[in-house]
């Protein structure tokens, strides 16, 4: 699986990841930043619901249409999910409770974004 890695904001990083269900990004806290990799993003997974991963996620929902995979009471997710739930590109969504009560880590095909 092809992963592209980017810096955003002052101390994040992003991640798009190639898989054969189309591009997934990884949070959405800097829709210019995931934009600006040229990629046609078809699915969003969202981590956790802190303001860095998600402040920019109704603008990129927009301008890809991607849908958005997530836990629950977060604005624009589509997809609510629960630990196990699986998800595009060969994606299994992991509870991952500590940083947050609601967070979450995707385990996919040779890759974990946690």
């Amino acid at each position: 699986m092809d992963v592209r890695v980017f810096p955003y904001r002052t101390d994040n990083y992003g991640f798009i990841a190639e898989s054969d269900d189309g591009f997934i990004a990884i949070d959405a806290g800097d829709d210019a930043s995931y934009l600006s990799q040229g990629l046609p993003i078809h699915h969003i997974f969202i981590t956790h619901h802190h303001d860095d991963h998600t402040s920019h996620l109704g603008d990129l929902k927009a301008e890809t249409g991607a849908t958005v995979w997530g836990p629950s009471g977060i604005a624009g997710v589509d997809e609510v999910i629960d630990d196990g739930a699986a998800l595009p590109g060969g994606f299994s969504a992991v509870a991952t409770p500590g940083h947050t009560l609601d967070h979450f880590a995707f385990a996919g095909p040779g890759v974990l974004f946690s």
